[in-house]
């Protein structure tokens, strides 16, 4: 599992993302967490997005084609934006209980910009 690169940050991004990263709850304590992350390469306009307890994730439809891949969720209509990666055996109801309990501190610390389509 490789993790995501984050973004350059504005003093304000920063400490958004150190809050949100303090506040993770230890359900994604094994999961790799990187706050900051860009946009992913292959998300367009027509992307679909799941929204889990209010947090629209985008996952690569390559990645999730693939159940032998690992695969990157990214909440791409928040920021900083937040990305969490799962290994192939977290696919499924641990990244589900993962992303779900990210909701809170992805709504308290980091600005909404934009819903799922």
């Amino acid at each position: 599992m490789e993790p995501v690169d984050a973004e350059p940050l504005g003093a304000q991004e920063r400490a958004a993302c150190a809050a949100f990263l303090d506040d993770l709850p230890s359900t994604a304590a094994d999961a790799l967490v990187t706050c900051g992350a860009p946009e992913p390469a292959t998300l367009e306009a027509t992307s679909e997005c799941d929204e889990v307890r209010g947090v629209g994730w985008f996952i690569d439809p390559d990645e999730l084609a693939d159940p032998d891949s690992p695969v990157t969720a990214t909440a791409i209509g928040v920021r900083p934006r937040v990305a969490v990666v799962f290994a192939p055996e977290e696919r499924g109801q641990r990244s589900l209980e993962v992303l779900s309990a990210l909701a809170d501190p992805v709504t308290e610390h980091l600005e909404r910009v934009s819903r799922c389509r």
